[in-house]
């Protein structure tokens, strides 16, 4: 996948099991706060597939690297069931 900011593109992997669990308990405290900028911050660091740019480098521009853990965030997805008893 990949996210765009300012005409530039960052591709990511796809987010295993363990990074999708880790985000989303910071997206949800306790609290029932919304975290979303620590949440995408997992997913972005942990998928990022770098090229040209260096994670390293992503983070020091600071409004470009809260855009794609912003961004990032969106892809916590956590799909409406039901539970029925038999």
């Amino acid at each position: 996948m990949i996210i765009e900011v300012k005409g530039k593109s960052y591709e990511l992997v796809e987010p295993t099991f363990q990074v999708m669990s880790l985000a989303l308990q910071k997206m949800l405290k306790s609290t029932g706060e919304v975290n979303l900028i620590d949440a995408g911050k997992i997913i972005f660091d942990a998928c990022y597939k770098p090229d040209e740019v260096k994670l390293a480098d992503i983070q020091k521009d600071v409004k470009l690297y809260i855009s794609l853990c912003l961004k990032s965030a969106e892809l916590v997805e956590v799909y409406e069931a039901e539970l029925k008893k038999n």
